[in-house]
């Protein structure tokens, strides 16, 4: 009888310990299903606190619900990377079928190292920002705060008659969490639509040297301990 409340107790932990784990981010296809899920996980990293706002109205008004998203994961040699998409779920507006951003959106969540972290990653070293729009003379603006940073970095984005454009350089840092927040502004007269949104975090591991010079000094500790004379 006592082994099987023991069991049952063992079976009850377990459950209650799965269900508060984070969902795999990489099954989310809509900011509505991270918004809802409050978190995800994807290579050691936490993905939390998701919210987005459209600055637009009428029919280019767009729903977390309208916007896709895909996680691409990269895995070592090198530091792991986790490179998100956004992008909207296409609509209808009459017969014209709509597949960009119409208007610009505000969108915000908090990238932290997870703990204990089975995969070994230590710290955040880099994120990277990219707009994917159309090619005309005008100008799109994607200003990017990462607010947990001291001082806070302020990222921006301009594309003027580009396919494709992106930060000109990666912020780097060593941190274990931070927030993002971008606003992204396309013009209201003349402005082209943003096809994709994409933003990528890279995150790494301590180097096999590290884990040597490590094992080595607690090596060294127990050795010396066992060497010191009793009081």
């Amino acid at each position: 009888m006592k082994r099987l409340l023991l069991l049952s107790a063992i079976l009850m932990v377990a459950a209650a310990v799965a269900s508060a784990a984070p969902i795999q981010c990489f099954t989310a296809n809509t900011l509505q299903d991270l918004v809802a899920d409050g978190s995800c996980a994807s290579q050691g990293l936490i993905f939390s606190g998701f919210s987005f706002t459209s600055l637009g109205s009428g029919s280019s008004h767009l729903l977390a619900s309208q916007v896709a998203v895909s996680l691409t994961q990269v895995t070592p040699p090198g530091p792991f990377g986790d490179n998100w998409v956004f992008s909207v779920v296409p609509y209808f507006v009459g017969t014209n079928r709509v597949t960009t951003f119409m208007a610009g959106f505000d969108l915000s969540y908090t990238v932290s190292v997870a703990s204990p972290n089975p995969a070994g990653v230590v710290s955040l070293i880099q994120s990277t920002d990219l707009l994917n729009t159309g090619s005309t003379a005008n100008l799109d603006i994607a200003t990017d705060t990462q607010t947990s940073l001291t001082p806070a970095q302020i990222i921006t984005l301009i594309t003027k008659g580009c396919a494709t454009c992106g930060e000109a350089s990666s912020s780097l840092y060593a941190l274990t969490s931070f927030k993002t927040s971008t606003v992204v502004t396309i013009p209201t007269v003349g402005g082209r639509p943003v096809s994709t949104f994409e933003q990528d975090f890279a995150s790494t591991v301590p180097e096999p040297v590290t884990f040597l010079l490590i094992g080595s000094g607690l090596i060294g500790l127990a050795f010396l301990r066992r060497r010191s004379p009793k009081s």
